[in-house]
């Protein structure tokens, strides 16, 4: 068998390796793949990739293969990305850029230990050839963006009044099965305040989102075609 394989590289390489240059093309095709635009930073499928592999050791989640190798999954990865960069972009207008060098390499050590502890991601990772320098800057701009949208949250806190909530509760009184407002006053303040928290980073994402010319390829193809 390992005849045959030493034989068939030689075929190859005294052909010119056509099939080689051939498959190598379609492979870099698809790692350099457009699926997204920040502004003018034109997004490939190779940075998002990247980008979800350092993303998942920072958050210290679970990498799938699958989600990085099927195509018809690199949605929600692109989606998660684009968001990253336009906060990053805000970040850096807003100079809320500043990363302690123990942040940076409490988080690199993760990557780090990321790559070693799997064997099937190191290798898409060795595939994707992603640079030192390049490792460095998507490490910075997720913990940067993650710090700066932390900030934006706690900005964007919303408090709600007694009458807000009585208002909420009389309008849903099904919805608490007959208990008092008293007893579930607390609950229905906490509540109206993370959605309305919530609604309020929404808004704001959708500032960026036109302020930068964010842009999901995939599904602005997926429209098209609908």
């Amino acid at each position: 068998m390992l005849r045959f394989f030493i034989l068939i590289l030689l075929i190859l390489s005294v052909t010119g390796s056509l099939f080689a240059k051939e498959l190598t093309k379609e492979l870099t095709k698809e790692l350099n793949r457009v699926v997204g635009l920040v502004g003018n930073e034109v997004v490939t499928s190779r940075d998002v990739k990247t980008f979800h592999i350092i993303e998942s050791a920072v958050n210290e989640k679970k990498v799938e293969l699958k989600s990085l190798t099927d195509v018809n999954q690199l949605g929600p990865l692109v989606s998660d990305y684009l968001l990253s960069s336009m906060v990053y972009k805000e970040a850096l207008v807003f100079k809320g850029s500043e990363l302690a060098e123990t942040d940076f390499k409490k988080e690199e050590l993760k990557v780090t230990q990321l790559l070693r502890d799997r064997p099937d991601i190191f290798n898409l990772w060795k595939g994707l050839a992603v640079s030192l320098e390049e490792r460095n800057s998507m490490i910075k701009k997720k913990i940067i963006a993650r710090n700066f949208l932390d900030l934006r949250a706690q900005a964007n806190f919303a408090s709600v009044s007694e009458v807000e909530a009585k208002n909420y509760y009389e309008q849903n009184r099904r919805k608490f099965g007959g208990a008092d407002f008293s007893q579930v006053k607390e609950n229905v303040v906490k509540f109206l305040s993370r959605r309305y928290s919530e609604n309020r980073l929404k808004d704001w994402l959708s500032i960026l989102q036109k302020k930068y010319g964010v842009r999901h390829l995939a599904l602005d193809l997926a429209k098209q075609n609908n």
